[in-house]
């Protein structure tokens, strides 16, 4: 058995690896970004037709995820392949849809980079004192 210091090693990280670090899972983003958008609407919401037009794109496209048999509140991918399947067919650039999907689009950078931006976890700091001579890494993860 080869040690982790290994050059030939490849790690493969998946989302477990980031989640200790208060990072979402795939299947809680969706509440976490709403959260988000919830708590700094002003950074997103420069008017209330905004705010309701958010909304209602986002029921919009809730009503397509029902119709493809997904739970809204565990679908943020499919929401997004959602909400840029119906930008694409939008005549109007400020159609609710549009207006949604680059609201979320923004929260979820933002709100992913700001949790980068914190301290960095002991369990990271030792994984990088290993894998730092390994060939590669590999993550499945949202933090950068």
């Amino acid at each position: 058995m080869r040690n982790a210091q290994d050059p030939s090693k490849v790690f493969v990280l998946g989302a477990g690896f980031s989640a200790h670090a208060d990072f979402p899972l795939v299947k809680g983003m969706r509440r976490a970004v709403l959260d988000y958008v919830q708590a700094d609407q002003g950074r997103f919401f420069s008017c209330d037709n905004m705010r309701e037009q958010f909304y209602e794109g986002l029921n919009e496209a809730d009503v397509g995820l029902a119709a493809l048999g997904c739970n809204a509140d565990e679908c943020f991918e499919e929401l997004l392949l959602q909400l840029q399947a119906m930008k694409a067919k939008a005549i109007d650039r400020f159609a609710p849809t549009v207006i949604t999907d680059y609201i979320l689009r923004c929260a979820t950078g933002r709100l992913l980079w700001k949790k980068s931006r914190q301290q960095l976890p002991d369990s990271y700091k030792h994984f990088t004192s290993h894998a730092r001579r390994s060939n590669g890494l590999v993550s499945f993860n949202w933090d950068i």
